[in-house]
């Protein structure tokens, strides 16, 4: 079944569990009588009213019949999770979490329809549980550990046929997708809350995972000696190097280089951290040496 099936299914029946009744209480829904705000919802009679669980996850799925006029600060998925409108049933917005996640379990194309989708679900989760001055409503800190259990299940998938590191065996067995949503659930997690739970997640996956050993292969730059007239010496430095396979790419992933990569490099950037910006970072030198050489 092609993701894009998938997809549809699981829309089938996510929104039919939220429909059940016992999925959730009884809701009774507003009439169309509010001024716009963002979270709100377009009423048949042309109004804005509260979302219901359902229709929070029909917008964020693109049903514009709910939105109106596409603004991506309207999110009713955001406004419902963080209460922006009022206080909701715990029912409610566990239910929507659990379809959020579901989401984000599927393997999407980059750029497909449903990888549009799981961006908007990731984005969902991650405001819902921030704590700053500048969004509305009240953190809805649940959502964080949401995003831990996107990360959580889909190491245990690649972990199912056997191995013990998630990253060596999604990057073993392939497809590069399994590899890619693993990663990026990894870095959801950690830029949710990078100064906070984020930050202290990632070094414990860290500080309890172990380092693999570094691949034989050719590491650096190739071995030129020249003499003194510029002419290329050969030397048994060359033969070896050269009869060593090429590096393999990436080089050597494990969680122990993934994790220890969040408390190595300014979080989107390759430049080193300064030593004050987080407590015991990975030795540099080892750290290069076993994750992430200059590799030909």
């Amino acid at each position: 079944m092609t993701p894009g099936a998938i997809l549809k299914v699981f829309a089938a029946v996510a929104l039919a569990g939220l429909l059940a009744p016992n999925a959730l209480p009884a809701q009774e829904r507003e009439t169309g009588e509010r001024e716009w705000a963002p979270g709100l919802v377009l009423d048949e009679g042309g109004g804005w009213r509260v979302p219901t669980a359902v229709e929070a996850l029909r917008a964020l799925r693109g049903d514009w019949s709910l939105l109106g006029d596409p603004d991506p600060d309207n999110s009713p998925a955001v406004a419902l999770l963080r209460e922006e409108h009022g206080p909701r049933t715990q029912a409610e917005q566990e239910a929507l979490v659990d379809a959020l996640v579901d989401i984000l379990l599927i393997d999407a194309e980059f750029s497909s329809d449903e990888f549009l989708v799981r961006s908007k679900a990731y984005a969902t989760l991650s405001t819902a549980q921030r704590n700053a001055s500048y969004l509305r409503g009240t953190p809805y800190s649940e959502a964080f550990d949401a995003l831990v259990r996107v990360y959580e299940t889909r190491a245990a998938r690649v972990l199912a046929d056997g191995g013990d590191d998630p990253f060596r065996e999604a990057y073993r067995i392939g497809p590069s997708l399994a590899a890619s949503g693993l990663l990026g659930a990894l870095i959801r997690v950690y830029s949710a809350d990078p100064e906070g739970r984020g930050r202290d997640y990632v070094r414990a996956l860290f500080e309890a995972s172990e380092p693999l050993p570094a691949p034989v292969c050719r590491r650096g730059s190739f071995p030129l000696v020249l003499g003194p007239d510029g002419e290329f010496i050969n030397t048994d430095q060359h033969e070896t190097w050269l009869a060593q396979p090429e590096c393999p790419k990436p080089y050597n992933p494990s969680v122990w280089c993934e994790a220890g990569r969040f408390l190595m490099y300014e979080p989107g950037a390759s430049r080193p951290r300064r030593p004050d910006d987080v407590a015991d970072p990975p030795d540099p030198e080892v750290f290069e040496e076993l994750c992430f050489p200059a590799i030909m």
